[in-house]
């Protein structure tokens, strides 16, 4: 497994102010082999005058579709057409990466544990709600399967849940494999690192390497309801594909109404409270409506009925300082024996 070659692949559109910096904390990488692409998806905006100075650099590859292909039909040109390493990452271009040695740093991990996927650390932040989390979670560096179907959407330290996405390093031909990317729905690229996760043995990468930026612009994110709906599609296919390995059907289950939840709460509940008739009680009601097409379960419907993160956010909306009060009591009794460091100084607001 000598001699790795990283591909990074940077789909851009409309993103002129910020893709400059994303270039050029890619290109600052001290691995000696890899390359830089940018597939432009018909940018309207001054795209082409921000790559100019780059393209004399022979690790940079600049590639424009004449038309707007759509967001991961361009994400999948880059893996499929234009990648050439054996190992790659996605890298938005409103991201940046924050260690110049990502690449050697997951070389050596994929070295030490011959893994086709690697999960890193990373700091967000939300340019919506203006909150900056920097995650590092307490969990090994060799990931089994087993590992992955019971800790996967679980919530660890500071209450962030262990998603595996964009923060990754892959294996391309794997990746390939697997049919990464698609179908092209709302949570495609998360759907092709579960698949990596499920398909065998993943490392995991301490201490933040990328900056990754949460705005109502990022890239996959939409305001359309039944779009992110659809995509809890995603966790009945990862069923599927476990039990065609023979995966213990428990785990799986388990998996499913734990994504599920999750997903429910951080990706559709921000939509749902934008709407006129937003109410915990409605919220309820429509998806026990909609249980059977969307594939929730009694069990499911019951962990999403009573799960403090998505009671708090109506709570929050209604009566803030309520759900503050709440909110430090709640993390108290659930953190504090699990990660007494974590609360040697005082408990996150």
């Amino acid at each position: 497994m000598s001699g790795l070659k990283f591909s990074i692949l940077i789909p851009t559109y409309n993103r002129a102010h910020s893709l400059g910096q994303t270039i050029k904390s890619a290109l600052a990488q001290d691995y000696p082999d890899f390359e830089v692409i940018v597939s432009d998806n018909a940018s309207e905006d001054a795209t082409r005058g921000v790559v100019a100075p780059f393209l004399s650099d022979p690790r940079f590859v600049y590639r424009r579709n004449e038309t707007n292909i759509g967001l991961f039909p361009n994400w999948a040109r880059l893996l499929y057409e234009h990648a050439s390493g054996d190992y790659a990452l996605f890298l938005p271009d409103d991201d940046c990466l924050i260690n110049d040695s990502h690449l050697t740093d997951a070389a050596a991990l994929i070295r030490r544990h011959d893994v086709n996927f690697v999960f890193v650390d990373a700091v967000f932040e939300n340019q919506l709600s203006g909150i900056t989390k920097r995650v590092n979670f307490d969990i090994p560096e060799l990931l089994s399967v087993d590992w992955a179907l019971e800790n996967i959407g679980r919530r660890f330290q500071h209450n962030l849940a262990f998603s595996p996405g964009l923060a990754s390093v892959f294996s391309v031909r794997r990746a390939r494999e697997l049919k990464g990317l698609f179908p092209h729905v709302c949570g495609a690229e998360g759907e092709m690192a579960l698949r990596l996760m499920f398909d065998g043995p993943s490392a995991y990468l301490r201490n933040p390497q990328r900056l990754a930026r949460g705005h109502k612009d990022s890239a996959g994110n939409t305001d359309r309801l039944e779009s992110t709906l659809e995509s809890l599609a995603i966790h009945s296919r990862m069923v599927e594909f476990g039990r065609a390995r023979g995966y213990d059907r428990g785990a799986l289950i388990r998996y499913k109404r734990r994504n599920v939840a999750l997903w429910l709460g951080e990706i559709v509940l921000p939509i749902w409270l934008g709407r006129r008739d937003a109410g915990y009680t409605r919220l309820l009601a429509f998806l026990w409506h909609k249980r059977r097409p969307l594939g929730i379960d009694a069990v499911a419907f019951a962990r999403i009925a009573i799960s403090p993160q998505i009671i708090g956010k109506f709570v929050s909306r209604s009566h803030p300082r309520v759900f503050k009060a709440l909110r430090q009591i709640y993390w108290m009794l659930r953190y504090r024996s699990l990660y007494p460091r974590e609360f040697q100084t005082t408990v996150p607001a």
